[in-house]
């Protein structure tokens, strides 16, 4: 069964609050299966309130009539059986017995052909039958009598401002009396000015007077009369008084507003449906459309002289040959039919109409009539055709994607693809387009051009009839003759490729066209948004089989890439073991070897000691008593100019001069066998300390010394002095003959990172104290920058520069103690900076 258009909550809130507040009875029955089919039964889907009401059945739904009302008539069944049967509508008057009610029953189908469910409309009609059967009584009384039918005979005067008699019985209240106040008594407010105009025609007129309009009874309440009064004149004409009857009318009035809210209950129960109406008769070919029923197929609504020939023209030309025929078969067999086709409203919309259709015969079954319901069915068509057509597109998708999993060649993969969509959209080639470089391999299946194999072309606009894309925006150009993008010479070389229509769909992935589907037509075609999306959809499922094809051999690569480096990393492993093993066993050895070093290390450290004491107490020893013979030796001697005296003083300068290398040599030994006390050294003090030392020197040469701050760090403040004195003694020793000594001492922090390259710290820090001592004195080449730290090693005379060759030797044992580096930077005559870096 398809599914209607479904209306808006709106829209139903309409129809519920009409279905509820009708005064109507309304109910769907569905046919119920019983044990014989001699007793046929419905069950109860859906009632109102006025039902409920009209009936007095409540709570009806879901309950059979003959649970309900077990003595219901069989033939009230029977009827809503054939309705059921035939899908003929019907209409009949019944009086329920057990309700002791008359109803009038209007009764049809509802749904498709094969759903036994009926709506039924129910109207109380008891207090209509009574009335009718008063009227009849009160109509024979009046044959009888001979009588105008009336209930009431009055006299008036002639100017209708007095009433002379009335003879009411039960209708009115009779009086015999004078009666001027008629107007107000019997005539009720609304209807007062028109009796009394119409009174003053007929007396201007000298007519009859007639009038229907309410009326006051005798019992209070208001009713409907009709009145009618001749004048009653004289030999001159003039009127000497009015003589009337009046009846009453009211029930009869009331049968009538009761049908035409029947009519309207009717009309609103067809506009809830949204039906149109119409007849024709089959004699005179005349016929008539209600307004929906007009609207539905495009015509104006109202009386028609050739009804069918006005409906045939608004049907679709493909429909029209077959809705004749089958209205004409459906005529000639006499019963209810139904039928589907499309009109042509005169906007040039398109519409489909399900139309039901009963025929009506004479006595001898001779068609007569023709009649039926027109019903707008578009929305219900497009949303079935929608959703017919979403099934089939996720059909075709699902085998698509499964035909696609099951491949692992990239030209099987974009063939396949081509094929199967080639097949389900129809009279079409495709291609498929993968883009290598400026090139684009071209894979097209069998449609509806010539076709070819697969081939590498150059991807040109013209040959393809398609223009390089910007943002991978879809082309859709349903007619190639009428499409304004391509320019006069692009549609007649299309034109010339048979293509008269084409979907384009380039896939950009990150921002760079990598493939291109297209789909051609040969002629002008409307493509659908389906199609459309079908297109896109086929692009994208063929890109992704690629991209999993190319992931899979990548991995597949990349997994016996890993299969050969585990091989290899295994074989490596194995000889990194026997390496390592055999680098243990060194290590085993070096061990032992080192142990024994360590041994000889220790023995050497003491033999040091040992030799530093001989040379602090044996060695000097003699040295001591070589000076003091000289000395005595000197006192005996007295002429200084003597040779014996010259070789006195050269014998105690050279015992000077070997005491202080035996010292200077003690102290670079202690120095390199020490182990240096760590402790907060502040290198402020120790400067200020070594410059109080060597005070005497400074005022003898007149140095001026420029000394910054300096940091506090972890050493050994021996050694550290050791260090500074040297230096600054140096810096004050190599001084320019004729130039005051400059000596400079400042300290800044450096990180690890801005270390010079030459600078190597025996010790890895973060970050360094760089401490300089610049002199102004005679300096050197820095070519003999490897030498200066040496022991022994002098760059001057000893005529020209006392000293031992020690001391810088001892600062870079100093300064490899505590983890640091020492450098210099200097040019003869310039002066020379001596930088030291020490862990911060």
């Amino acid at each position: 069964m398809s599914n209607p258009a479904q209306p808006s909550d709106s829209l139903l809130s309409v129809y519920r609050t009409a279905f509820e507040h009708s005064r109507q009875g309304f109910c769907l029955l569905e046919k119920v299966p019983t044990l014989t089919t001699a007793l046929s039964d419905f069950r109860f889907l859906l009632t109102n309130s006025a039902f409920e009401q009209h009936m007095g059945l409540y709570q009806a739904v879901g309950k059979t009539i003959r649970q309900l009302v077990p003595q219901a008539e069989g033939q009230t069944i029977d009827y809503y059986d054939g309705v059921a049967r035939t899908g003929q509508p019907i209409h009949f008057e019944d009086y329920v017995s057990a309700l002791d009610i008359w109803i009038a029953v209007d009764a049809f189908r509802v749904g498709e052909f094969d759903q036994p469910t009926i709506g039924v409309l129910f109207t109380n009609i008891t207090q209509p039958k009574l009335a009718e059967e008063a009227l009849r009584k009160s109509e024979e009384k009046y044959r009888l009598l001979g009588l105008a039918s009336s209930d009431v005979i009055y006299t008036m005067s002639p100017d209708w401002t007095q009433m002379h008699q009335l003879m009411g019985k039960t209708f009115l209240a009779d009086t015999n009396d004078l009666n001027a106040s008629w107007l107000e008594i019997y005539i009720p407010p609304e209807d007062q000015s028109q009796v009394w105009q119409v009174t003053q025609e007929a007396i201007r007129t000298k007519s009859t007077f007639e009038l229907e309009h309410h009326v006051r009874r005798a019992d209070g309440t208001i009713g409907w009369t009709f009145s009618r009064a001749i004048p009653v004149l004289d030999e001159q004409g003039a009127i000497q008084e009015w003589l009337g009857a009046a009846s009453d009318i009211t029930a009869r009035r009331q049968a009538l507003e009761s049908q035409q809210q029947s009519k309207d209950r009717l009309q609103l129960a067809l506009d809830v449906a949204q039906l149109g109406t119409w007849n024709w008769n089959l004699l005179t070919n005349e016929g008539y459309l209600d307004a929906r029923g007009a609207e539905l197929i495009g015509l104006a609504p109202g009386y028609l002289a050739n009804v069918a020939q006005a409906q045939m023209a608004s049907i679709h030309p493909d429909d029209l040959a077959r809705t004749e025929a089958s209205v004409l078969a459906g005529i000639a067999k006499g019963v209810p039919f139904g039928l589907s086709y499309r009109v042509i409203h005169p906007d040039q919309s398109v519409h489909h109409i399900r139309s039901r259709f009963q025929v009506v015969a004479d006595r001898t079954g001779r068609p007569v009539e023709l009649m039926g319901t027109n019903l707008d069915v578009t929305a219900e068509y497009e949303l079935t055709t929608a959703l017919r057509q979403s099934q089939e597109k996720q059909a075709f998708l699902l085998a698509l994607s499964d035909a696609l999993q099951a491949l692992a060649n990239p030209v099987e993969i974009e063939t396949t693809a081509v094929r199967m969509l080639e097949e389900y959209l129809g009279s079409t080639q495709v291609q498929f387009g993968q883009l290598i470089g400026q090139d684009v391999i071209i894979h097209q299946g069998y449609g509806s051009h010539q076709p070819q194999p697969p081939r590498m072309n150059p991807f040109r606009s013209m040959t393809l009839g398609v223009k390089p894309p910007v943002t991978g925006q879809v082309q859709v150009v349903a007619d190639v003759a009428m499409d304004p993008a391509q320019t006069l010479a692009e549609r007649e070389v299309l034109l010339a490729a048979q293509i008269g229509a084409y979907i384009t769909v380039p896939l950009v992935k990150q921002q760079q066209w990598v493939a291109t589907l297209t789909v051609y037509s040969s002629q002008a075609r409307s493509w659908t948004s389906s199609e459309v999306d079908l297109v896109q959809e086929t692009a994208e499922r063929t890109w992704a089989a690629l991209e999993r094809v190319r992931a899979e051999n990548a991995l597949s690569q990349s997994e016996e890439q890993l299969r050969q480096l585990s091989a290899n990393l295994e074989s490596q492993v194995q000889q990194r073991t026997r390496e390592l093993a055999a680098a243990n066993h060194e290590l085993v050895i070096n061990n032992q070897a080192l142990a024994e070093a360590n041994g000889l290390l220790v023995r050497s450290n003491a033999n040091l000691q040992t030799f530093a004491y001989i040379a602090s107490h044996d060695l000097q020893e003699p040295l001591r008593k070589i000076q003091q013979f000289g000395d005595l030796l000197k006192t005996r001697y007295t002429d200084s100019t003597s040779e014996a005296f010259v070789y006195l003083e050269r014998m105690q300068t050279a015992a000077s001069r070997m005491s202080t290398l035996i010292r200077d040599l003690l102290n670079y030994s202690r120095i390199s066998t020490q182990r240096d006390e760590n402790a907060p050294v502040s290198l402020q003090t120790i400067v200020a300390t070594v410059l109080n030392t060597l005070d005497w020197t400074i005022q003898q040469t007149g140095a001026q010394i420029q000394v910054g701050p300096l940091p506090m760090l972890t050493g050994d403040a021996s050694q550290l002095g050791q260090l500074f004195q040297n230096l600054l003694s140096n810096a004050l020793k190599f001084r320019q003959a004729d130039t005051p000594p400059l000596i400079q001492v400042w300290a800044q922090p450096v990180k690890s990172v801005d270390l010079p390259a030459g600078v190597k710290p025996g010790r890895v820090a973060v970050q360094y104290h760089r401490i300089d001592v610049v002199d102004n004195g005679v300096g050197f080449e820095d070519k003999y920058l490897d030498r200066i730290f040496q022991v022994f090693q002098r760059l001057h005379g000893k005529n020209e520069f006392a000293g031992t060759g020690i001391g810088l030797a001892i600062c870079e044992k100093v300064v490899t103690n505590h983890g640091g580096a020492i450098t210099a930077t200097s040019q003869p005559g310039q002066g020379a900076t001596f930088s030291v870096y020490l862990p911060g």
